[in-house]
């Protein structure tokens, strides 16, 4: 027989006591034999314990074998056969033995039982030999999913968040693609302000004013200061969009967040899971964690440029660029829906004097008191914008004319009752407010806002101090 390192075993089933002891003198100590009957078939565990080689039968054993349902015997089939028949055999035993196993007749001899087991062992390793190669196959296939699997996440993230500019959005795309590579609840993010690392940008995947936001933003607070030093505090506060997964956060990951081998911040990952991560997900993790901290750091310093190119340096109102696009969307808005709008504009009086008696120090300074009375005046639906020089546009959206015309007398008394600059030398001013209302549909945003600077001039023609609205609307020359 073949040497093998392992011991060889056979499997004997309803084999008679003559056939037992024959079988045993021709395998000599050369392999074992374990008996079974008939009604206890050998199991699946007992196949892997045993690793049997060759299962001998009797005819009797294997009539009552092939008569069990498939399902208990069909294991068995992996074992080459053998059939033992007795000395007194029929032609029935022959056709019943089956054309999947050999059939020894009487005597049974040493030479045909060692043949029988050198082929048994040969397919044996041969089997053996398949496995391993199936083993190694199918590991190689498992490791080539998983590279293939981190590859795909580090395209969707690098996609997923290279397309975005602004920040919020960014870290739910992040969030999401993060959830490809390992189950992520939700996270948080603390980020340095440009030119400024005290001041920290906070970005809070829980609902404000829970438990989970506060907790959320002292972790921030602590694993940042530790990075830029204990005077770094929050300046602006996010909360992100996305909702948490609704499981436990078993495991808190606080990473750094690093561009161009700058710290510019940190994130938190909360996880379901109990245990670490695996090396390569590790390595995918530092991979995306780097493009992130650099598109991070672009989207807030875009929407901080963003911010300073919408809004007047001096008011702090949106300025006349922000002003256009936004009136073009109300009118858009009027046109699709007919939804009612109106527009205000309101010009200081006289506020020329003020530059050339007090200096433009003073004007500056008029400017900014004055925008504050509008914010106080307005509703939070309204919107104002610095027009040029000492103007202002007001939208007031869902407000007909009479409406607006309310609005802009409660306006023109806030003025009137205000006293500038009064701890220098004070000051009374007064505005005139001309009032145009979207009223045909075939009209555009820059008609409507002629129509309220002719109706201003009206208010400044007649007196100042005062509100018109324009009567008869202009003609669009077009």
């Amino acid at each position: 027989m073949l040497q093998t390192k392992q011991p060889i075993t056979c499997w004997g089933m309803g084999l008679s006591e003559d056939q037992t002891v024959r079988l045993r003198e021709c395998l000599g100590d050369e392999a074992g034999l374990v008996l079974w009957e008939p009604e206890a078939v050998p199991g699946v565990e007992d196949m892997e314990r045993d690793s049997p080689c060759v299962l001998w039968l009797s005819s009797t054993a294997n009539r009552k074998s092939a008569a069990l349902e498939p399902t208990r015997t069909r294991h068995l089939d992996l074992i080459p056969k053998v059939v033992l028949l007795e000395t007194s055999y029929s032609l029935r035993d022959f056709e019943e033995a089956g054309d999947g196993a050999d059939i020894v007749r009487p005597p049974l001899t040493k030479k045909r039982v060692r043949g029988i087991m050198r082929r048994a062992l040969e397919a044996q390793e041969v089997h053996h030999d398949i496995m391993c190669m199936t083993k190694e196959i199918l590991l190689e296939r498992e490791l080539l999913e998983r590279k293939n699997k981190l590859l795909g996440f580090l395209v969707n993230f690098l996609g997923g968040t290279s397309e975005c500019s602004e920040p919020s959005s960014l870290l739910d795309r992040a969030l999401a693609a993060l959830r490809d590579l390992f189950p992520v609840r939700t996270l948080h993010a603390a980020m340095a302000v440009a030119g400024d690392e005290t001041s920290l940008r906070l970005f809070i995947g829980a609902a404000s004013a829970t438990p989970e936001y506060e907790q959320a933003r002292k972790l921030l607070l602590t694993h940042a200061r530790d990075i830029f030093g204990p005077a770094a505090d929050a300046g602006q506060e996010h909360t992100l969009a996305v909702e948490a997964a609704g499981v436990a956060a078993e495991r808190t990951f606080c990473l750094p967040l690093s561009a161009a081998g700058s710290v510019e911040g940190v994130l938190i990952l909360e996880t379901p899971l109990c245990g670490s991560i695996g090396r390569d997900q590790a390595q995918a993790l530092e991979s995306a964690l780097g493009h992130l901290a650099l598109s991070l750091k672009n989207a807030c310093a875009l929407e901080e440029l963003r911010r300073h190119a919408d809004y007047d340096a001096l008011t702090g109102m949106y300025c006349r660029r922000h002003l256009d696009r936004r009136l073009g969307e109300e009118m858009d808005r009027f046109k699709r829906y007919g939804r009612p709008f109106s527009l205000v504009l309101m010009d200081i009086d006289h506020f020329k004097r003020v530059n050339d008696t007090r200096g433009h120090h003073a004007g500056d300074r008029v400017l900014r008191e004055a925008a504050e009375i509008v914010r106080a005046a307005l509703r939070t639906s309204d919107y104002c914008a610095r027009y040029g020089g000492e103007e202002f546009c007001i939208i007031l959206p869902d407000t007909d004319a009479s409406g607006a015309l309310i609005q802009a007398e409660r306006l023109r008394k806030a003025m009137a009752g205000y006293t500038f600059l009064e701890d220098s030398t004070p000051l009374r001013l007064t505005a005139s407010f001309g009032i145009a209302s979207a009223r045909r549909t075939e009209a555009d945003a820059m008609l409507l806002l002629c129509e309220a600077d002719s109706a201003m001039y009206q208010a400044k023609n007649s007196g100042r101090n005062r509100c018109r609205l324009l009567e008869e609307p202009l003609q669009d020359a077009g």
